[in-house]
């Protein structure tokens, strides 16, 4: 190789390692980028264990009553005061806000810069996510529940008892099924989009076409299902928790919780975590649906989530108790003094969860990524002027400019 051609190879190489850096994706294992953290709704997070100590709190103009998704050092979050807000993950300020015309009751889901967010002013959003840009809507029947995104296909349940399957870069329907009563946030696993209903079914459909797979009647209202080693296991109101086969929906145990339940319920490492929408929380084993342990806390509990082997449970009662997930035995409680029975996002080591007093608490150390994007107060179609790959990118055009003005002098 000659030596102007080996200089010419040495800069091919360099553009290309400075692109794969600064263009890679900048995704992480320790984010929370839907309800439930993931696409199985494990509620289980990589994230170190979260400590008791108050990190900050945010206020906003009502109820926050559904976990937040944190994804690259933002936190995504809906209030009943009609707003979806992104908040820096490590200092709680404000990104950025969106105004809808209804309750923003349910976790957004966030993919390929783009969040997701349902309302109960009957639409799914589309938004940039640096700047609440809306990018498209879906109006359906009623209130819009937590999205999912998956292979370039966004799957939301609505309360007018109809699931859609929607383009994620448009927005525009590729099928929706219908069922008797309002929708779950649903999950995808192999292919399989599976979603409890109102009407008391468990549903199991094909994901690409929206054909009903088999369906399993709960006796109640049935809940967000989870999946874990090929059984979904969902709770139904009134009732308790079933164990499904999912290839076929047949019932492999269930365990009754009784009246007034509302059990919904965390998979991981061979155990499901049952929060009751009473007092107790239950640690089943997930191959027989046997009891582990059990603990009570003063109020209703949510869905659990769990991290570094605690399982968090918010109570109404309050306070949110940090369990060891195997024994039960408690190791910490933190007094929030206000509902908190809503389920709670872990990331980057800090525990995020909205209370009835209009706040969203984070509780921990943050140990994630520096937000470098700049505050956007509102929801006008403002773009940062620098955003964090500006200059990176400025390097990769003017080292590729250079390259072609070189080897057009080479030809002369």
């Amino acid at each position: 190789m000659t030596l102007n051609r080996f200089r010419v190879a040495t800069l091919v190489v360099c553009i290309v390692l400075v692109s794969s850096v600064v263009l890679m994706p900048l995704s992480s294992a320790d984010d929370w980028a839907m309800f439930h953290h993931d696409l199985s709704h494990s509620g289980y997070s990589n994230s170190e264990a979260p400590s008791n100590q108050n990190l900050w709190n945010y206020t906003t103009g009502d109820w926050v009553v559904l976990s937040p998704a944190v994804v690259n050092g933002v936190v995504y979050a809906g209030s009943m005061d009609d707003n979806v807000y992104a908040l820096n993950a490590a200092t709680g300020a404000k990104l950025w806000n969106f105004s809808t015309d209804g309750w923003v009751a349910t976790t957004p889901a966030v993919s390929d810069g783009v969040v997701y967010v349902g309302s109960f002013d009957d639409n799914l959003y589309a938004l940039d996510n640096l700047t609440g840009t809306k990018l498209w809507s879906f109006t359906t029947g009623y209130g819009v529940g937590s999205p999912v995104v998956a292979g370039g296909v966004v799957y939301v349940g609505s309360g007018d008892g109809n699931l859609y399957a929607l383009g994620a870069s448009k927005g525009n329907e590729l099928w929706n099924f219908t069922t008797d009563g309002g929708v779950s946030s649903p999950i995808i696993v192999d292919n399989v989009v599976y979603f409890g209903s109102y009407d008391g079914n468990v549903y199991a459909l094909d994901a690409s076409s929206g054909k009903e797979i088999w369906s399993f009647n709960t006796g109640g209202k049935a809940s967000f299902p989870s999946e874990a080693n090929g059984v979904v296991y969902v709770g139904s109101f009134g009732d308790g928790v079933y164990a499904l086969n999912a290839s076929t929906g047949h019932e492999i145990w269930s365990f009754p919780i009784g009246q007034d339940s509302e059990p919904s319920v965390a998979v991981n490492n061979g155990v499901v975590y049952v929060g009751t929408g009473q007092t107790a929380v239950y640690a089943l084993d997930a191959l027989t649906g046997n009891k582990i342990w059990t603990y009570t806390t003063g109020g209703d509990t949510g869905a659990p989530s769990i991290a570094g082997g605690l399982v968090y449970v918010s109570s109404s009662d309050g306070n949110i108790y940090a369990l060891n997930a195997s024994t039960g035995f408690r190791t910490w409680t933190k007094e929030i003094g206000c509902n908190v029975w809503t389920s709670a996002a872990i990331a980057y080591g800090v525990l995020y969860v909205g209370s009835d007093d209009d706040n969203l608490y984070a509780i921990g150390s943050y140990t994630g990524p520096t937000v470098t994007v700049s505050t956007q107060p509102t929801t006008s179609p403002n773009f940062p002027e620098f955003p964090t790959l500006t200059i990176p990118l400025l390097i990769i055009v003017m080292a590729t400019a250079g390259l072609l003005v070189y080897l057009k002098k080479q030809k002369h």
